[in-house]
């Protein structure tokens, strides 16, 4: 079941690499007498075909490749933003230099 959002019908597109697991909850003290449950962590209930550090790494080998498929020219575009941002300081530089020069007689 999703924690943020319960009873949603999203299921774990990935339980059969991870394996089937327990929310494990305990008590807390609420407001006043009431105890709340509070989410302390998952149990493994079936093992899945990827061990846990295997599985780690295939998760992290997807976040990276489906980050590189949504913007692929993200190394050329700052590769290029460095030498924007040195062109741009040299022109305020220039630009003040020059307005300098124009307006030194006017004061």
């Amino acid at each position: 079941n999703n924690l943020m959002l319960p009873n949603a019908a999203m299921p774990h597109v990935l339980w059969e690499l991870q394996g089937t697991q327990e929310a494990v909850f305990e008590e807390a003290a609420g407001e006043g007498d009431a105890a709340q449950k509070v989410f302390k962590e998952f149990r493994q209930v079936s093992p899945g075909r990827l061990s846990p550090a295997e599985f780690d790494r295939f998760v992290r080998d997807l976040v990276n490749f489906l980050a590189y498929v949504g913007e692929p020219m993200q190394l050329e575009r700052q590769r290029l933003g460095i030498w924007v941002l040195a062109f741009l300081l040299v022109f305020g530089i220039l630009a003040y230099l020059l307005k300098q020069e124009i307006w030194k007689d006017v004061k």
